[in-house]
C-alpha cells in the first residue's frame, strides 16, 4: 500500500523516509530496502541530506529504528549509538530535522541540537478518546506519551504522525489515518 501511495505523488519533490519497526526487524528487511529503492523515496538509515532552496538550507537527518521496549530505552546500547551519531551529525549550521521512527525516543534525544523531530510508531494511540488522547501504546502500554500531534518540551519540537495504515486486525477508533503537511517559515 505504501508503494501505491508513493506512486500516486505526482509533484516533483524529494521524498525521504526512515524504516519503522516492522521493516527494520523483518526477515525481509533487505528485500524491502530494495523495493523502496525502486520508488521516489530515499531511505535515510543513519544518514543526512542537505536540502537547499532560495538560499536557505535544511539538514534532514534520519536514524535507524532501535529494538527495545519502552522500559528498556535508557539502558539500550542502540540509544547510545544513536546519540553518538547524532552528536557528531547535528551541528546547527542549518535548520535541522531529525526523522526517527519512535516518538517515545523524544525524551532521550530532545536535548540534542536539532530543531524538529518527526516521528510515528504510536499510530495515534489506536483508539482515541476526545479531549484525552490515545489509549494504547504501540508497545503494549496504556495512555502513551507522544501519541499524536505536536509537542515542545525543549528547544527541539516534536511532531508525531498517526500514520495512514488501516487493517481489520488493528482498527482505528476516533483516529483516522493522516498525512501531514508541515510548512516551515523563516
Amino acid at each position: 500500500n505504501f508503494k501505491k501511495l508513493l506512486d500516486g505523488i505526482t509533484i516533483d519533490v524529494p521524498i525521504y523516509g526512515v524504516l519503522g519497526n516492522h521493516e527494520e526487524f523483518s526477515e525481509r528487511k533487505e528485500e524491502l530496502i530494495e523495493e523502496f529503492a525502486g520508488t521516489k523515496m530515499q531511505l535515510l538509515q543513519n544518514e543526512s541530506v542537505m536540502l537547499e532552496r532560495d538560499g536557505a538550507s535544511i539538514k534532514l537527518v534520519g536514524v535507524s529504528d532501535v529494538d527495545m521496549e519502552d522500559d528498556q530505552i535508557k539502558d539500550s546500547w542502540s540509544l547510545s549509538q544513536i546519540r553518538e551519531y547524532l552528536s557528531e551529525e547535528l551541528d546547527h549550521s542549518a535548520f535541522t530535522i531529525l526523522a526517527c521512527h519512535r516518538s517515545n525516543l523524544y525524551p532521550y534525544l530532545s536535548d540534542l541540537d536539532a530543531d524538529l523531530m518527526l516521528a510515528g510508531h504510536m499510530h495515534g494511540g489506536i483508539v482515541r478518546v476526545p479531549f484525552f488522547g490515545g489509549v494504547f501504546g504501540q508497545d503494549g502500554g496504556l495512555m502513551p506519551d507522544y501519541d499524536a500531534g505536536a509537542y515542545q518540551e525543549t528547544d527541539m519540537a516534536l511532531y508525531v504522525n498517526r500514520g495512514c495504515d488501516f487493517t481489520l486486525t488493528k482498527p482505528r477508533i476516533n483516529n483516522g489515518p493522516e498525512i501531514v503537511e508541515i510548512i516551515l517559515k523563516r
